[in-house]
């Protein structure tokens, strides 16, 4: 499943499931306007699909995604409120990030500690 980012837009996202993982890439620049009109739906398939799935965590992969701006971080927050309600079966959600990108650790970081102890960070570093 992918959700292009609207006309003249460079961003692009991908929705995987395989074999019982559940896996988010984002690409491209969240530096639109609105990107929650984007966004936010294609957040919700990826709560919907974990859900019902029963998931055990989800992966958002964020390497390939050159910025984003507080509006879309504003709609992360809201994915990740929705996963902290939850009643039952809770997900943990582990976000892919690189090192190349100066901004992600701090944000995502600030999610993080927003969010708590179900969410995971893996570094990647570029390739030398």
């Amino acid at each position: 499943m992918s959700a292009p980012g609207g006309a003249g837009s460079e961003f692009n996202g991908h929705l995987e499931a395989h074999q019982g993982a559940v896996r988010l890439t984002l690409e491209g620049k969240l530096d639109q306007r609105e990107p929650e009109k984007f966004l936010r739906p294609l957040l919700a398939r990826l709560h919907d699909l974990a859900a019902s799935t029963k998931a055990g965590s989800v992966e958002i992969d964020l390497t390939a995604l050159e910025v984003m701006n507080s509006a879309a971080v504003r709609a992360v927050l809201a994915y990740i409120g929705s996963v902290q309600v939850m009643v039952g079966h809770r997900y943990g959600v582990r976000f892919v990030i690189t090192s190349a990108r100066r901004w992600q650790g701090p944000t995502v970081n600030a999610v993080k500690a927003w969010g708590g102890d179900f969410i995971e960070i893996a570094t990647t570093s570029p390739a030398t």
